[in-house]
């Protein structure tokens, strides 16, 4: 329940404080007064965006405080605003965002004014409170949850398909890429290798004649000529016996050197055919450079990317096959909960236009008949709230027969039947606090009796919020609170207080007769409030 409401510098309210109680609080107040007001308060609270100019004139900031107390425990909510339309929120003094305030707010509040005759006369919402009636919740919450996975795998076929197309269409061109790329078998470091052998085979014969130079030079007998020589002298000295050991030596070391490179010389074969083919390679290869990424990394990613997208060209199809088969066992099982929530919102239904009639006829419709009408559509019209449309039919005279709602219900009737339906839902609705502002427009006399009646049953279940201007329904309040405006220093400004029995008499004789209150009407008005 709402147990208490602050609000400072909000339009033409300077600074209030008001104590709401469990049960019916009665509002009333002249045009003007600030009714409204504390209704947008409070819808602020509940995360309507602020409009700068609800801030009071010549001032800065503005705060909005509500304390919300369910199961015992107290719930803050504060939201201060500024000039420029900012706003801030805090839960029990922690910043929150907006779209935080409003989830956390979401069932706090039942607001319910005149602008509600609209919801009721569009026919979508009809369903919503036929299904609010209903005890299939957990059936509604598998077929939205059925929906929600139909629509998924629906999404997930098509763009599988639409890929299997383009791959489909790609596939001839991926394939001669993929042949044109596996020509050679490609691998990091080939053509470095490639252009070193082409340089090699190149340059054979060169290499030939210069290996064929040195060994030329090499059998020059020289060596062995400077051998003989020293060995004439190696008697004379140990120093010469050393130098013709050396020169034996390097003689030896020769010798192998020149059957070295006689060996290399005769390993080497001017190989035009495989020139040629390496050079066929190299040129592939850059041909592939150029086409596909400037480098053989490049390449060779490519060819990975070629090779990948055959690969789930081949399998597509499979996993296409695999969702739709999926996709048939959702829409079978979609099908089957549909036709059992069918079944369940007709006998609901039924139950439903019989207490709604009879709450009706309590309020001054005698001859009512009320009718819900459900229409099974087409399964391929599939929603999120199954595959039936609903809409409310009536007949409010004898003989007359049932019409829609929307064609034929006036002001007070539609606000006598959404206060029906809120009775019928008053056990299934999780909202403490009721707000009805001004919802008896249209009604008068013995039926602003009954109204209120209902709205004081309502009050023994639901904390209420009532703004009304028929004395019939402010007399069945538990507390009464009245809006007024005063001015001071040449500035306007709204209160509110809760009257005592002697004000409410004056109220509600007010409510009767008017600016010039009779006794006669003060007699009503203890009459109503049960005083005499």
């Amino acid at each position: 329940m709402l147990k208490s409401l602050h609000i400072k510098n909000l339009a033409i309210i300077e600074e209030l404080n008001v104590e709401f109680h469990k049960g019916l609080n009665i509002i009333t107040g002249e045009t003007g007064a600030g009714k409204s007001i504390l209704i947008n308060a409070i819808n602020y609270l509940l995360g309507e965006r602020f409009s700068k100019d609800m801030i009071r004139t010549s001032e800065k900031n503005g705060v909005i405080e509500g304390v919300f107390q369910n199961d015992s425990i107290p719930t803050t909510i504060r939201r201060v605003f500024n000039q420029s339309g900012a706003s801030k929120c805090f839960i029990d003094e922690e910043p929150v965002s907006l779209e935080l305030l409003k989830e956390k707010s979401e069932n706090l509040v039942d607001m319910h004014g005149q602008h509600d005759h609209q919801r009721l006369l569009n026919p979508l919402n009809h369903l919503k409170v036929l299904d609010s009636y209903g005890n299939y919740r957990i059936d509604l919450q598998e077929i939205a949850s059925l929906f929600k996975n139909i629509n998924d795998l629906s999404f997930e076929i098509k763009k599988l398909k639409s890929e299997n197309e383009r791959l489909k269409e790609k596939r001839e061109l991926n394939e001669f890429q993929l042949k044109e790329l596996s020509l050679i078998q490609l691998e990091i470091g080939l053509d470095d290798e490639l252009e070193k052998e082409y340089r090699f085979l190149t340059e054979a014969t060169e290499i030939k004649e210069k290996l064929q130079e040195a060994n030329q030079l090499l059998n020059d007998n020289l060596i062995s000529s400077a051998m003989n020589i020293v060995s004439d002298i190696s008697h004379h000295k140990q120093e010469y016996q050393d130098l013709e050991s050396r020169l034996d030596k390097t003689q030896i070391e020769l010798s192998d050197i020149r059957d070295e490179i006689e060996n290399c010389n005769n390993s080497i074969s001017i190989n035009n055919e495989r020139l040629s083919e390496v050079s066929e390679k190299l040129e592939h290869i850059e041909m592939l450079k150029r086409k596909y990424g400037g480098s053989l990394k490049a390449v060779l990613d490519y060819r990975t990317q070629l090779q990948e997208e055959i690969e789930l060209s081949d399998t597509s199809s499979i996993n296409i096959s695999k969702i739709e088969t999926e996709l048939s066992e959702t829409q079978n099982q979609y099908f089957r909960i549909c036709d059992e929530i069918s079944d369940k919102r007709k006998k609901t239904a039924i139950i439903l236009e019989q207490k709604i009639t009879e709450v009706l006829q309590k309020m001054d419709m005698p001859n009512i008949q009320f009718k819900i009408d459900l229409l099974r559509i087409d399964n391929s019209e599939i929603s999120l709230t199954g595959l039936d449309k609903c809409e409310f039919f009536i007949s409010t005279n004898i003989g007359e027969k049932l019409r829609p709602l929307v064609k034929v219900a006036s002001g007070g009737e539609l606000s006598r039947i959404m206060l029906a339906i809120k009775m019928e839902l008053k056990n299934k609705d999780v909202v403490d606090t009721m707000i009805f502002d001004e919802i008896d427009s249209g009604i008068s006399g013995s039926t602003a009796e009954k109204v209120g009646n209902i709205i004081e049953k309502l009050g023994n279940i639901h904390q209420i919020l009532c703004i009304t201007h028929l004395p019939q329904i402010a007399g069945k309040g538990k507390v009464h609170f009245k809006v007024k405006k005063e001015q001071d220093d040449n500035r306007t400004r709204s209160i509110i207080h809760q009257l005592d029995v002697e004000s409410r008499v004056e109220e509600i004789a007010f409510l009767i007769s008017g600016a010039k209150i009779s006794e006669s009407s003060k007699v009503q008005a203890k009459q109503l409030l049960g005083k005499n």
